[in-house]
């Protein structure tokens, strides 16, 4: 009996609710940021690509603020399951909104409301994990919602490439996705409760504590040689991160030929189909780097994760036809499986326990700010190569593999540093 018990209070209501909010966000960042709405903008709206990377921009600067604003004051009175909600529900109505086929500056308008809505939801989602899950259940629940994420991936794309199919506006994915988004964020909205609600929080002297905490960690940072130069190469790796991710599909489409309406697998088209090859890649490469990652140098494993990232960003601009850009994708989902495993491995290794939480602030300050500045580069690169035609895309392409070949030779001189 106490066997059949224990799947029962591991994956409680709560914690399976809790999870299914990731399946929800990852259906809209893929769906939305990755997938339709760049090319949406660029080809039916007469956008350019930098005026995607603009509106994106325009959603993590305030999302970062509010992050720095509200968190002090959640972590301090308890209060997180509100935010969820609110910014959640936001994030639904400007993507439902984007369904009515807008004017090219309102539909820009709305992806960064839309994408502001997501980000500031995931930050209080994530720090409810300890609400629905025990310390000896952590590793487990927040297993259950990335998983769930991945599958999000697939299932929203099957889903919404039916609608894509019979309509020539991509502008009709929108809706569904925010229905999509809405039914599986429904049970963390109704099911999912703060447990350690705290009263007598003042808000001016969370928000001037976390100010303090934030100088503190900065200094601590600067002052550690090897750890700054580190944050320097996870600044740079993470803009090819980023954009990557946003800018996926539109490389596919304008510089190698791929297809939005040829289907290739599940009513797939050859676009999602590709993007997702790269998330089950992404799994694989995390699970491969969390096994090998205790083994050995956590340094020199990442260098050669980023060895192959490059490899992945030559085929891309090298690929002449279709065939070898497909190799590409397996190669970029792996990567980025593991740089997430051992940025934050590393950050654990080399920061100090006591700091560990200021720390990852840090850490998703640093990633906001990758954020900002690798679709910047990348809309700059395709505007200042308009002339090239198609070929403005390979060129965009190569700044980012100029930021990858500088980001592993920071992390070379970080081995160098650590082997003195």
């Amino acid at each position: 009996m106490p066997v059949l018990q224990t799947p029962q209070r591991i994956y409680t209501r709560e914690a399976i609710s809790w999870a299914l909010f990731d399946f929800a966000a990852t259906v809209f960042a893929m769906n939305v940021i990755s997938r339709f709405a760049p090319l949406w903008i660029i080809k039916e709206k007469g956008g350019t690509d930098l005026m995607v990377s603009m509106a994106v921009i325009a959603s993590l600067i305030p999302a970062s603020i509010v992050n720095i604003l509200l968190s002090p004051w959640s972590d301090a009175t308890g209060r997180r399951a509100v935010f969820v909600r609110i910014f959640g529900l936001l994030c639904v109505a400007a993507t439902a909104s984007l369904g009515a086929n807008p004017a090219l500056v309102v539909a820009l308008a709305l992806i960064a409301v839309a994408n502001f809505g997501n980000q500031c939801a995931s930050v209080f989602y994530t720090a409810m994990l300890p609400d629905v899950s025990t310390r000896r259940t952590l590793g487990r629940i927040s297993g259950l919602g990335i998983a769930l994420g991945y599958v999000g991936t697939i299932v929203g794309l099957v889903l919404v490439e039916r609608f894509r199919e019979e309509y020539e506006s991509a502008s009709v994915v929108f809706a569904p996705t925010a229905v999509l988004f809405l039914l599986m964020a429904l049970p963390q909205f109704l099911l999912v409760r703060d447990t350690q609600l705290r009263t007598g929080a003042n808000f001016h002297e969370a928000v001037r504590s976390t100010w303090r905490e934030l100088a503190l960690i900065a200094r601590l940072v600067w002052n550690h040689r090897r750890l700054r130069w580190f944050m320097l190469a996870m600044l740079v790796y993470m803009d090819v991160h980023g954009t990557a991710t946003l800018y996926m599909a539109v490389y596919a489409h304008y510089a190698i030929g791929f297809s939005e309406t040829e289907k290739v697998v599940f009513g797939l088209s050859e676009i999602s189909f590709y993007l997702v090859v790269g998330t089950v890649f992404a799994v694989v490469g995390a699970w491969v780097c969390g096994q090998v990652a205790d083994r050995v140098d956590k340094l020199k494993l990442l260098l050669t994760v980023l060895a192959l990232w490059t490899v992945a960003l030559m085929i891309a601009i090298l690929s002449p036809v279709k065939w070898p850009f497909w190799l590409a994708s397996p190669l970029i989902g792996m990567s980025m499986g593991g740089v997430w495993v051992l940025s934050r491995a590393l950050l654990v290794e080399m920061g100090w326990p006591e700091h560990r939480t200021k720390l990852f602030m840090i850490f998703g300050l640093v990633g906001r700010a990758a954020g900002i500045v690798g679709p910047l580069t990348w809309g700059l690169a395709v505007h200042l190569a308009e002339p090239l035609g198609a070929h403005k895309y390979r060129v965009a392409v190569g700044t980012l593999l100029v930021l990858m070949v500088a980001a592993m030779a920071i992390i070379k001189h970080v081995i160098a540093i650590k082997e003195r």
